[in-house]
């Protein structure tokens, strides 16, 4: 996609692409902000038992979403033809420079 395409894209078309390309994001941070709705309404009820165990779930949540965030960028960005060790990288710089 160019430049040009990208920046002429509306902010669902974005969404839809950008979760179409890492779905465990959106899931996460879904998540997140479910447990942490339901843990202050259970906080704001009084059951604060309910409201700990929620929001370790939100905790939980988070981590997760990071996680998913950590592994979407590595395996999204890793290069298909990365060279296996520096003599390969260093012949590779090499021959673009000749």
């Amino acid at each position: 996609m160019s430049k040009q395409n990208q920046n002429d894209e509306t902010f669902w078309e974005k969404a839809v692409r950008k979760t179409s390309k890492e779905p465990l994001v959106p899931i996460g941070a879904l998540a997140t902000v479910l447990f942490l709705g339901a843990g202050l309404n259970a906080f704001h009820s009084g059951e604060k038992k309910k409201a700990q165990m929620l929001m370790r779930g939100r905790v939980f949540a988070q981590g997760f979403t990071v996680i998913a965030m950590c592994a979407g960028a590595y395996f999204g960005m890793k290069p298909h033809d990365r060279p296996q060790n520096m003599e390969q990288k260093m012949a590779k710089e090499e021959n673009k420079s000749l």
